[in-house]
Parts: C-alpha cells; structure tokens; sequence
C-alpha cells in the first residue's frame, strides 16, 4: 500500500544528491535554493508517518524491545560502514596528528553530534549523518508520542508548535542583542533535535488521522489530479520560499530578523509534504502507480544507503577523478552510477542480512540468525559480482582520468610560478590554500586565474568581487573552476574569470574569498587583505595595461 511512498523516498535522497553535486561540482548556473533542506525535511515527516503506521497500535501490545532493536538495525550497521568508508577513502585511515577528528568520530559512530550544544563539528567526517543523529533522538521520543491518545497528540503538537514559536523568540532577542548571533541560529535551527520535532510529530499526527480516515472509491483520472495537485502544492510551496520574496516580506511586516532562517530550514515545508504523503499512501493514480513499479520501489528501498555514501562518493570523484571533474556532466553521472552501485552493495551486503541478524540475536533467537547472517553474505557475494562489474566500468575512465592528472598538475604549477609571491601561499582558515593568483589584461577584457587548494573540510564557494574605490562590492563576478589535483594528492583547483571591460567600469580593485550563507566567509591569514581579513585583494583594476602576468 506504501510502495508509492518508498518511490518517494529515492526522489528526496536523489535532490540530497544533487544539491549537494552543485557544491562538489561547483555548477553556479544551478539555482537549488534550499533542497537539500527541503529533502531532510520531507524525511523527517515521512519517518514520524510510516513509523506511526507500522507501529502506532502493535506498540502498545507488545515490548518496545522489538521496536528499538528494529530501529538501531535498520540504520547502525549502514551508519557504520559509511562512516569507516569516509576514513579510509578521504583520511586514508587517518586522523590529524592532534587528534582533532577523534572526538568528533566517537560522537558521530554513536550518532550523538547532534545531541550538544556544541554543534561546530556537526558535518566532520560523513556529514549527512547529523540527520540519523536527529531521527536517533526522535526513536526515543516516538513511543511516548504513539501511547498518547488523539486528543493528548493534538495537544502534545500544539505544545511543540508553540515551543517552537517560543525558540523563535529566543532567537530573536539573541539576535537583536548581537547581530553576529544570526549564524549560531541559523545552526541551531538546522542541526539541533528539538527545532526539527515539529516535522516528526506532523508526520505522526498525520498517520493517526490517516489511519481513521476511510477508504473512498477507486477513480484513477480524479487521483491523479490529486496527485499532481499535491505536488504542484509542494513545488509551488519550494519556489515561493526560494524565488520569491515571500518569507522576507513576512518577516519584516512581523519586525523579525530569524524568521526565514527558522522556515527554511524545514518546518515551512512540512504541511506541503504532509499533503505529499498522505494522498500517495493511497497509491491510486498514475503518478503513484509508476512510483510503486519494482524499479522504483528497489530504488527507494536502496534510498538510506544512497544518502548516507553519496557525500562519500562524490568527494572521491573531486579528489581523484582527475579529467572526468574538468566536465561537470561527466562528474555528476560518474558519481551517481557510483553512488546506486555502492548504495546497492550497501543494501544488499550490510542492510538486509545485518538488520535480520541484529534484529534475532538481540531478540534471544540467536541461532535463526547465523543463517540470515550467512545468506547475507551469499547475497553479498552475488552483488559484489553484478554491481562490481559496474563500478569497473565506470571506475575505468576515473582511472584514465588519474593519468591526465600530471597535465593539470603542470599547469596549475605554471600559474603558481607567474603568480606574484604576496599572492601566493594565502590561507583561508579551514577552507582552502590559495597557492597563486594570475591576471592578464587584454584589449576589451581581464582574465584572472586562481589556484587553491581546498582543506578537507571546506564549506564555502570561491567568490569574486569587483570593487570601488572604497573597498564596497560594486558587482560580483564568477569563476569557471575545475578540479586538477597534483602529484602530492592534494585537491588542488583552477578558477578562471574572464571580466569584460564593461564590468569592470568605476572598480578600482579585485577581491577574492570563500563564503557560503550556512558558514560565511574565512578569514584569511596574509596578503593584501580587506573586508575585515576575509577578502584578498589581487589587482588594481585602475593599474596600467600590462601583458605580463608576473609582474602584477
């Protein structure tokens, strides 16, 4: 009945997927506003759904013991295995000398990240997991919750509700007293238990409603308008946070300053989503019927592991596709062939077989699952060899693409060299290494090129801004950026604008930095700096017409 649902669930991984290809990939030209947090936020209301439909009336006449031991083996041993796949493919079974990680390792192998006030090191390592982290917390919550009546649901939520309108204000006093304030919010509102309830009870209050509502006749055409209806309601719901002015004119009618943040990051949209879920659960009309085909259905039963290894798989491509990453398109369907054969092996090898043995060892029936255990590994092996030849095939031009590497390494060595040395070697704390900065002055135009290597866990986009004489951004420009690595193994990367004479009118100089809107800009540790250390200033765009990049 909710095989429409298990559809659903791959299209949300597949947007996590693609929001998060546009920041590997740095794709400028696409606008994804907020889907990755639209995606979560689909996730957290479907959880608080199908739990309650699963488990809403077994859960009172049996033990929880069942419940609890269904949940850590449906999402531990994945979370595991990704998260000993990210050390040995990112930090080649490493940790920083200082041991920096290990804590942060410990809190994420337990899923607790997200379970302190110190969120700073949320998204080390496997960083999607702070997500798990959240749903963790909302398993232990869950059997309070489905033990209440209707009428007490309706009033735990309408409590959670005004908890979260308290938190707002919170915030917003927070905010007025110091400005600065609004980033800590901002994390607060995405990464902290608590603000993300709201989503997960709408899903509960959802299902108990879903579940006394009756069945109406069978009308394919008048479901499938439903069906579209719905989504057109959630997309409709998607552009109007993100393309449109909407939330912020809200937001200054109401005189808040944390609104948006608070909307964006999830709750916005779970009354869309809610809508989403409960008409497809009836899986009806066309839309669902294709949702539920096998194909659809594999893939969504494929979808925990898909989003818990496709950060994993796409750093990999960045750091050691060499040319496939020079084309973005290739990168992108690289790493997502690569991304649905390990999510596949993950499922098949790890999910399925160690979920059953979890499940019966922990359950005093111990013996039954030795055997779930060893047919796991025969469907392991049986996988290894269909999905293996897969990721050969594709792994192929990765490995011809490593070849082509030392011809990017030449030429990101030839910029370095032409590079002016107060440009070079500058670093922006915790992102990336500018390791030189080239301009060339042409006739009708300027070409700059930088070179920089990005820190393991970097967040932020380059950016570039042309500016007036008292240093204020009189425009923005951008950067055609490709992925080259070097001979050292270092992710190393060429950014190339090319600035027409028209946009560089009334600009006296050029500024370069790493900002995104989750972290804000890095501060960097030397150069010609300015904007308050986070912006190095490469050229004066007044200065006379040069030909010789070194000697800038």
């Amino acid at each position: 009945m909710l095989d429409a649902l298990t559809g659903l669930r791959f299209v949300a991984a597949f947007a996590v997927f693609l929001f998060h290809s546009r920041e590997k990939f740095h794709i400028d030209s696409w606008k994804l506003g907020s889907l990755g947090s639209c995606a979560v936020a689909f996730f957290f209301v479907l959880s608080g759904f199908i739990l309650t439909y699963v488990y809403g009336e077994s859960l009172k006449r049996e033990s929880l013991r069942g419940f609890f031991v269904a949940r850590f083996a449906r999402i531990w041993p994945v979370h595991i295995a990704t998260l000993v796949l990210f050390v040995v493919v990112m930090r080649r079974g490493t940790f920083p000398a200082d041991g920096s990680e290990v804590l942060s390792a410990l809190k994420q192998a337990f899923l607790l990240q997200t379970w302190s006030t110190d969120l700073t090191s949320v998204l080390q390592l496997n960083g999607v997991s702070w997500s798990i982290s959240v749903e963790f917390l909302f398993y232990a919550l869950f059997p309070f919750l489905c033990f209440l009546s209707r009428k007490a649901l309706l009033k735990a939520y309408a409590l959670i509700a005004l908890g979260s309108v308290l938190a707002l204000a919170v915030a917003e006093f927070w905010v007025r007293q110091d400005p600065a304030a609004l980033e800590g919010a901002r994390t607060v509102f995405h990464f902290a238990p608590p603000t993300r309830l709201f989503e997960f009870t709408t899903g509960i209050v959802a299902a108990r409603w879903f579940a006394v509502a009756g069945a109406t006749r069978r009308n394919v055409a008048l479901d499938t308008l439903l069906e579209v209806a719905v989504l057109a309601l959630a997309f409709g719901a998607f552009w109007a946070i993100n393309y449109t002015p909407t939330i912020y004119t809200i937001e200054q009618a109401l005189g808040t300053r944390v609104l948006s943040t608070y909307l964006v990051h999830g709750p916005a949209y779970a009354l869309p989503f809610t809508a989403v879920i409960v008409v497809f659960a009836r899986s009806r009309g066309l839309v669902a019927r294709a949702l539920s085909l096998p194909g659809c259905v594999y893939l969504g039963e494929i979808s925990y592991a898909f989003y818990m290894v496709h950060s994993i798989v796409l750093l990999a491509v960045v750091r050691y596709g060499g040319a496939i990453t020079s084309d973005w398109q290739l990168g992108l369907l690289a790493s997502l062939a690569m991304t649905l054969a390990a999510s596949a092996l993950l499922h098949e090898g790890i999910e399925l077989p160690f979920r059953d043995f979890f499940s019966k060892l922990l359950t005093k029936r111990g013996k039954e699952a030795l055997p779930a255990l060893a047919r796991g590994q025969v469907a392991f092996l049986r996988n290894v060899t269909v999905f293996g030849s897969i990721a050969v095939l594709v792994l192929t031009p990765v490995g011809i693409g490593r070849v082509s590497r030392l011809r990017g390494a030449v030429l990101a060595e030839s910029h370095v060299a032409r590079s002016t040395p107060r440009l070079r070697d500058v670093t922006f704390a915790g992102e990336a290494r500018v390791l030189g900065v080239v301009t060339e002055r042409h006739d009708n135009s300027l070409e700059l090129t930088v070179v920089y290597e990005r820190l393991p866990e970097a967040r932020r986009d380059l950016f570039l801004h042309i500016s007036d004489a008292s240093g204020n951004p009189v425009r923005q420009g951008s950067f055609k950026v490709s992925s080259v690595g070097d001979e050292k193994g270092r992710d190393v990367y060429i950014a190339t604008a090319t600035l027409a004479k028209s946009q560089l009118e009334g600009a006296t100089t050029l500024g370069i930095g790493f900002w995104s809107q989750a972290n804000g800009a890095a501060r960097a540790d030397r150069g010609p700096l300015s904007m308050a250390g986070h912006r190095l200033d490469v050229f004066g765009v007044g200065q006379r017409k040069r030909r010789a990049p070194a000697e800038e």
